[in-house]
C-alpha cells in the first residue's frame, strides 16, 4: 500500500475538523458495535425489536442486519479513522465522504422500511444518526479541500 509523504503542516482549522471526523467515526462505531452486537447475541428480539419489523425484511431473525449494522457503521468508519491517523490518502478521497453516507443510509432505511418513530424508540436516535452523517460527509468534503 501507497502512504503518502509526510504530511504538510496542518492549520488549526484542518486540525479541529480532522479531530471531529476522527471522534465521530469512533463513536460511530462504538454505538454500531453495541447494536449490532445485541442484534447478533439476540437475534429472535434484540433490543426490544418487534417480530413485525422481521416481516418486512427478507431474513428470519436479526443476526444478518447486526452483521450489517457491524460492518456499515463500525468497521467502515473505524477503518477510516485509523487509515487517517496512518495518514493514508484514500480516507481524505473518499474514505471519511463514503463512511458519512453510509451512516446516513441507515436511519433513511429504516424510516422508509418501518416508519417512524417506533415504539419505545428515543425520539431524536434517528435525526442524530443522520445528522451525524450529514456532518461526517461534510468534514470529509473539508478534509479532501484542503
Amino acid at each position: 500500500m501507497r502512504r503518502s509523504p509526510v504530511l504538510p503542516q496542518r492549520t488549526g482549522g484542518e486540525t479541529v475538523v480532522r479531530r471531529t471526523a476522527l471522534a465521530l467515526e469512533g463513536l460511530t462505531a462504538l454505538a454500531a458495535v453495541g447494536g449490532g452486537g445485541a442484534m447478533i447475541l439476540d437475534p429472535k428480539g434484540a433490543m426490544g425489536l418487534r417480530p413485525w419489523m422481521l416481516d418486512r425484511l427478507p431474513v428470519v431473525s436479526w443476526l444478518l442486519p447486526g452483521v450489517a449494522l457491524i460492518a456499515s457503521n463500525a468497521v467502515l468508519p473505524l477503518a477510516t479513522a485509523v487509515a487517517e491517523l496512518q495518514g493514508r490518502r484514500w480516507p481524505r478521497r473518499f474514505g471519511h465522504v463514503l463512511a458519512g453516507t453510509v451512516l446516513l443510509a441507515w436511519p433513511l432505511t429504516e424510516t422508509a422500511t418501518f416508519g417512524y418513530p417506533l415504539e419505545g424508540e428515543p425520539l431524536l436516535l434517528r435525526p442524530a444518526v443522520a445528522a451525524t452523517g450529514v456532518t461526517l460527509v461534510a468534514l470529509g468534503a473539508m478534509l479532501r479541500a484542503r
